[in-house]
């Protein structure tokens, strides 16, 4: 599976290692700068604790943090859920690409 759990003001760096275990279910080599993550975030309306997937954008060196920005995200009630959806997301990024016509799917 592909996924990595985030914590905000901890930031991740992207090594080869870990971009293998990132990159989509077909290998797409051109995924490279988009990841899928599920992240575990206070939520700023409730004030508790929130699991989501989000769509972010790596810089140049395969590097994202907690100011990154997220192109989409969703909200989930487990972190398994949140894994379920990033297979669903995976094979339509691959398909049409649909976040870069900001299209909610």
């Amino acid at each position: 599976m592909n996924f990595v759990e985030y914590y905000p003001r901890q930031p991740i760096i992207i090594g080869k290692k870990d971009l293998q275990v990132l990159r989509t279910l077909t290998r797409n080599r051109t995924m490279d700068d988009h990841w899928l993550v599920v992240m575990k975030v206070v939520d700023l309306e409730g004030g508790h604790w929130v699991w989501k997937v989000s769509l972010l954008t790596s810089n140049p060196e395969g590097i994202y943090d907690f100011n990154a920005k997220a192109l989409f995200e969703k909200k989930c009630s487990t972190f398994h859920e949140g894994l379920d959806m990033i297979k669903d997301w995976e094979v339509k990024l691959l398909e049409d690409r649909w976040f870069e016509e900001k299209r909610v799917t």
